[in-house]
């Protein structure tokens, strides 16, 4: 398999093992560290491999923290509950239409520019599904949403959210503050926006 960049586009660059990134990783990382797993393509898992991967990680990892994160639905972090109590879990939404189209304009501004209307629309559509495979994900940023998390998943649970949808829901802060569920921000674009969008958000509270 070969890795993708930040811009969602395949690379010729091979993917590490799980194995060759924890003998590369453990010797540079300190015990108060955090490793965080994120839960990629799990259609063919079952419970017991989820198990058997946590088992590995721990042997390899003790006595650093893990965490582990997963955009692919609750299912794989409840399984992966059952064989890790303590962990923290977090399940990432994906992106809106709002946050995917400004991935867009960022990452193929030039080609979009030459287009208009539907159009643009349709081409920015088909860069986001080619990039992340798909163009709509579940939304648990509502009240009842955050409660069925943290119900299911114990109390050392998060949500993480794309940068563009915090923003335009500045609410959901209290709402899963008020759930018992964390909240961390990721971004599609850059790191440097990102941090001037959670320090402006900062400022109105």
């Amino acid at each position: 398999a070969t890795m993708r960049n930040r811009n969602g586009m395949l690379t010729q660059e091979k993917a590490a093992t799980l194995n060759e990134v924890l003998v590369a990783a453990i010797p540079v990382t300190s015990s108060g560290q955090t490793f965080n797993f994120e839960l990629k393509d799990t259609r063919m898992a079952s419970c017991k491999d989820f198990g058997d991967l946590n088992n590995l990680i721990s042997h390899r990892a003790y006595p650093r923290t893990i965490s582990y994160s997963s955009m692919n639905g609750i299912q794989p972090l409840r399984c992966m509950r059952e064989h890790n109590a303590d962990a923290y879990l977090a399940l990432i939404q994906g992106p809106s239409r709002d946050a995917l189209e400004k991935w867009a304009a960022a990452t193929h501004g030039d080609e979009l520019s030459k287009l208009n209307g539907n159009s643009r629309l349709r081409a920015a559509a088909n860069y986001a599904t080619d990039a992340f495979g798909g163009y709509k994900y579940p939304r648990w940023s509502s009240t009842a949403k955050l409660r069925e998390l943290r119900q299911t998943l114990g109390g050392n649970v998060g949500l993480h959210v794309e940068i563009t949808d915090l923003k335009a829901d500045p609410g959901l802060a209290a709402r899963a503050r008020a759930a018992g569920v964390k909240l961390m921000t990721y971004t599609l674009t850059d790191n440097d926006s990102h941090i001037r969008d959670l320090l402006a958000l900062k400022s109105k509270r």
